[in-house]
């Protein structure tokens, strides 16, 4: 039996602004995303939400359409 460390976790990828996080918080967590939460993965399925988002001029929303485009998912969560 061998052991090694686990590889450190990948650096993140940006803040959120707030009123995105505002919403996401009411979709993901039921809360005005002023609360800390448990990580959420977006992906594929999200991207019409996010589309629609960025169409109504939500800052960031963009980012993540684009950072699940390249990584496929991405995990979101709140910490205070």
């Amino acid at each position: 039996m061998y052991w090694r460390p686990s590889p450190p976790p990948p650096p993140l990828g940006g803040d959120v602004p707030d009123r995105l996080r505002q919403l996401l918080g009411r979709r993901l967590w039921d809360h005005d995303g002023s609360l800390v939460s448990d990580p959420y993965t977006l992906n594929a399925a999200d991207l019409e939400y996010l589309a629609g988002l960025r169409d109504a001029g939500v800052d960031g929303a963009d980012g993540l359409m684009r950072a699940i485009a390249e990584h496929g998912a991405v995990e979101v969560w709140i910490e205070r």
